[in-house]
This record gives C-alpha cells, structure tokens and sequence, in this order.
C-alpha cells in the first residue's frame, strides 16, 4: 500500500461580520487623531460614533464564531482597573466625575478588546499601525492648515479643532515610532511616505508648543538608537 499523500490544512474563510468589524476597528483608530474635529449633534465624536458600531458588530461576529481570543495580562489588568475606578464612586468626592471617568476609561477598554479580538497576526498589526499613522497624518494637516489660517487655540500655539494643545500634541507623538517601524520594515520607496508621515507630524507638534509632546517625541527617536545598525545607509 503506498503512504497517503499529506493534506494541507485549509483555513476557514472570515465572515462578513468578522469583516465588517476590522474595517470598523480600522475606521476607528483612523479616526482618534482629530475626532474631536467632527462632533455630531447630541452623540458626541466621530470616534464614539464609529466605536460605538465597532463595538456591536464585534459582539455580533463573537457570538456567531462562539468562541473568545483567550485574555492576556494587559487586558485582564485593564478591566481590573476599570473596575477599580468604577468601585471609587462609593468613597469619592465628586461622584458625577467618578462616574463619567469610569464609563471614559470601559470605552478605551472596549477598544484594547477589540483590538486584542481582532488584530492577529504581524499584517494586521502593521496595516492598523498604517491606519493610526494616516490620521495623525490628517489631524497634523488640520493644526497646519490652522496655523496657515492663524486660528490660534491658545496664544501661539495650534492643535486640530476641539483639542487641547497638549492632548493632541501627545495623541501625534504616539505616531512617531509606528511611521518609524513601517519604515524600517518597508523596502525601496516603500519606506519614504512612512519617513514623510513623520516630518508632518513632527511639524504639527512643533505647533502646538508643547513640551510634553516634544518629550514624547524624544523618546518615540529612541526606536532609531535602537535599530541603528541593522538600517542600511539611506535610512541612517
């Protein structure tokens, strides 16, 4: 008898809903950068909006797979301490802040799930790494267009419509090392718009006049110290 030939293991196609959820995830982090720039009446920001469905397509597509990605530590230590901050409302002072911080911090725990969920895999990682990168990219252009304008936030300093100088200087900076990653990883020209990317953002921090962004932004240049001698000349 002659050995049976060895079967390649297929793997079972995404469904629609599974789709449909990280082309929202992806819509939602595309978005984080300038959300406060597009408020809707009575519902809030863009982002609210789009993580509100992210959110209720992704329950959906967990229902109909019947199955949980099994939690990490990261997740499991930030529902404790949402739950931590929630408990705070029986002793605090101000039980309305309290309340409104908990509901803040269950929503950016919902978008660690979601992400956790549903961005397996180093493509995943690097297209939602691309999709950050692009908002900031569009929210740099809203503080530069601006101060092109000279509609100034506070005294000299711009940020994107709806934002604290400060927030959103830091919201760019978390920019920095993935345009820099996406770079290091690309190949040929590949790597230019990454590089580009970053210079606009750098220059929409600049604006801002914030020194914790800029802090920020320091320590986002030491992925470069760190991969200095495995870049080839043009990246150096």
């Amino acid at each position: 008898m002659s050995a049976a030939a060895p079967t390649t293991p297929t793997v079972a196609p995404r469904s629609f809903v599974e789709r449909a959820a990280w082309l929202l995830l992806c819509a939602l982090v595309f978005t984080m950068p300038w959300e406060k720039a597009v408020m809707l009446p009575e519902v809030g920001s863009i982002s609210r909006v789009i993580g509100l469905a992210a959110f209720g397509v992704a329950a959906l597509a967990v229902w109909r797979r019947g199955a949980l990605r099994r939690a990490n530590l990261v997740l499991l230590l930030g529902a404790l301490f949402v739950v931590w901050s929630a408990a705070s409302w029986g002793w605090s002072l101000d039980r309305a802040a309290t309340l409104a911080r908990a509901k803040t911090l269950l929503q950016v725990w919902a978008m660690l799930w979601l992400i956790w969920e549903f961005c397996r895999g180093a493509a995943r990682r690097h297209c939602l790494m691309a999709v950050y990168l692009a908002g900031a990219v569009a929210g740099s252009l809203i503080g530069i267009a601006r101060f092109t304008m000279h509609l100034q936030t506070y005294y000299r300093r711009y940020a994107a419509t709806g934002f604290d100088p400060n927030d959103f200087g830091l919201l760019l900076a978390l920019s920095l090392p993935m345009a820099l990653r996406l770079g290091f990883g690309a190949r040929g020209w590949r790597r230019w718009p990454c590089y580009g990317a970053a210079a606009v953002v750098i220059a929409a921090i600049l604006l801002t006049a914030s020194r914790t962004a800029l802090i920020a932004a320091f320590a986002a240049f030491t992925f470069v110290a760190g991969t200095w001698r495995e870049s080839d000349r043009f990246q150096r």
